[in-house]
């Protein structure tokens, strides 16, 4: 016995000598550790189904029970009927069948949809499916299931192989046939996803027949860009019913949202239905949904405009409290009286705050040209800061860097500085076409200059008024203002430098008031005096505001008021305030913060 024991030990020894080891061999290969000879046997290596493969991976609190010391482990798959190996780095099974293995993915739960119609005892077809947007993380396979619990005949099942990374959209097709008249809550389960989705289907009665009144489609609640609707984001409309049973009104998922409803009518004639809002919208512009009803007769169709508020944002003031800067009283009470622009304001913003208001010209440079956090909009009436001739290169390349980062910039000229104009003209536009007014054949002062009939334009026909055909006034002498021989590409002008009360002789091509689209620029080409409506003079401030900021019209200008020029009513506040809504709007969407 202690013989067979002792040489047991030199072959053991022998073999951890050599580090190899031979079966039906007594020279294994130098380059294996393990050398089998056989001529009518093979190896088995352990089998596995796929949920035993699967015990040995992760333990039931999913703690990974795999290392790298696994790694190309190997068992043979009798579920796939297929070997497999463990891949530490991609932490899964591989497969040498070809198989990509599981997927993983998130699933966006908000967007999941319910399509086509669910009808007692009619049998789901090729158009009952669910849709849902999933972001692939990691390439495989795939599959969902949908059920409702309890059952109502139906249920959603799909499988696939996701080949590449990134958003992408599957159908979950349907199958069976509702068997009675209710709401079911389907969970959707999935592989390669831990989200936990649901989604909500109305089986109805037969369809009825029932036409939609789209003049009476009212949208309701707040829309913000990311922020989740809630009850009160509805659309109400109203139908005329002609024939008994059930309806289905929806919208696509538009810019992140939809809105739906279903029920059955019980009853013919006038009703009104509310569609009932979910999702977060993506935008921070009005956009225009489309509303479809499952009606078999009748008008199926109409089209709403949900109004999204502009979300937070900032302003700055160049120029002191002055009337003739966007710090005077009047106006800095209609930025900030929130009747104007604010949650229930006029512009629904939800909160316009001043950041910053100076007439430091070395701040106002360190800041444009800084890294700091920059105003959305800049309000800069140039009569209010004068510029000096030695800080007027630094300023003007500060104020073009501001504008050609994307800032949104609303300026009025300075009384015969088209230096100051031409400066920012060359350095935002690769132009230089300002200068003084013609006079013409007429010495009226502070001209009344007729405002575009533009109805289609959102500055011209703003929140604040559509102001086509009416008259803006300037607050200078006749040839104070600076007005532009021509446009930069992709301009609109707003009003001519032309009128009949003393400019007859200014060619009409040339602009007063104008704004480019590219640029985010808005320009007057005067800075005219602010006041409240107590102040009825003729030949000052133009710009009136009641005590609350709130724009108003003045009888003004052509002074002295020779025969056959007389005053016009003047709306200079409301257009100012269009132009802030429009800037407004062009720094949420295209400006230089991302909101």
């Amino acid at each position: 016995m202690k013989k067979f024991i002792f040489l047991l030990i030199l072959l053991l020894f022998s073999v951890l000598l050599r580090a190899q080891i031979g079966i039906n061999t007594d020279d294994p290969n130098p380059k294996a550790m393990l050398d089998i000879i056989a001529q009518d046997k093979g190896i088995l290596i352990p089998r596995l189904t796929e949920t035993e493969r699967d015990a040995l991976t992760k333990a039931p609190d999913e703690t990974l029970l795999l290392t790298m010391a696994e790694n190309s482990l190997m068992i043979y798959n009798t579920t796939e009927d297929c070997f497999n190996y463990w891949h530490q780095a991609d932490l899964e099974w591989k497969s040498l069948c070809g198989s990509l293995g599981e997927s993983l993915f998130t699933v966006d739960c908000p967007s999941v949809k319910a399509e086509g119609e669910y009808i007692i005892e009619k049998g789901l077809d090729g158009n009952n499916y669910l849709v849902l947007k999933v972001n692939v993380t990691k390439p495989g396979t795939w599959s969902v299931v949908a059920k409702s619990a309890p059952s109502n005949g139906y249920s959603f099942t799909g499988q696939g192989v996701f080949t590449e990374k990134g958003i992408q959209t599957i159908r979950i097709i349907g199958q069976g046939t509702p068997a009675v008249v209710q709401k079911d809550t389907f969970i959707i389960s999935t592989t390669g996803s831990k989200d936990t989705c649901s989604t909500e289907i109305d089986v109805l009665t037969n369809i009825s027949k029932y036409s939609l009144q789209c003049s009476t489609a009212v949208v309701n609640g707040n829309y913000v860009k990311g922020t989740a609707l809630i009850g009160t984001n509805t659309i109400v409309l109203k139908v005329n019913v002609s024939e008994i049973g059930s309806y289905a009104i929806s919208t696509e998922l538009t810019n992140g949202i939809r809105f739906s409803a279903s029920g059955n009518f019980t009853s013919t004639g006038a009703q009104q239905i509310t569609l009932l809002g979910t999702g977060n919208p993506i935008v921070n512009n009005d956009f225009s949904i489309i509303i479809k009803a499952n009606t078999v007769n009748g008008n199926s169709t109409c089209t709403a405009l949900i109004p999204v508020m502009l979300p937070a944002m900032t302003y700055a003031v160049i120029g002191n409290t002055s009337s003739y800067s966007w710090g005077s009283t009047e106006r800095l009470a209609a930025l900030e009286n929130g009747a104007s622009f604010g949650p229930t304001g006029t512009v629904k913003i939800v909160r316009l705050t001043q950041a910053w208001q100076t007439v430091n010209v070395p701040q106002i440079i360190n800041t444009l040209m800084g890294s700091g956090a920059q105003p959305d909009i800049i309000l800069y009436n140039a009569y209010a800061l004068p510029v000096s001739s030695s800080q007027m290169v630094d300023f003007s390349k500060a104020i073009n860097h501001y504008v050609n980062q994307g800032g949104v910039l609303i300026y009025g000229a300075s009384d015969g500085d088209g230096a100051e104009v031409n400066s920012f003209l060359k350095g935002i536009f690769g132009i230089e076409t300002a200068q003084k007014q013609t006079a013409g054949n007429g010495t009226i002062h502070d001209n009344d200059y007729q405002i575009n009939n533009l109805p289609d334009n959102s500055a011209i026909n703003g929140p604040f008024g559509n102001l086509s055909s009416r008259y803006w006034g300037e607050d200078n002498a006749s040839i104070g203002s600076i007005v532009l021989t021509s446009l930069p590409s992709n301009s609109i002008q707003i009003a001519s430098a032309y009128n009949p009360f003393g400019k007859g002789e200014v060619n009409p091509e040339y602009s007063m008031i104008w704004y480019n689209d590219s640029k985010n620029f808005f320009y007057f080409g005067d800075s005219v005096g602010s006041n409240n409506t107590s102040n009825t003079s003729i030949n000052d401030y133009p710009a009136i505001y009641d005590g609350n900021g709130i724009p108003k019209s003045k009888y003004y200008g052509n002074y002295p008021q020779p025969s056959g020029s007389p005053s016009q009513f003047v709306f200079n506040s409301a257009l100012e305030l269009n132009a802030v809504a429009w800037g407004l709007k062009k720094a949420a969407i295209s400006g230089i913060n991302p909101h």
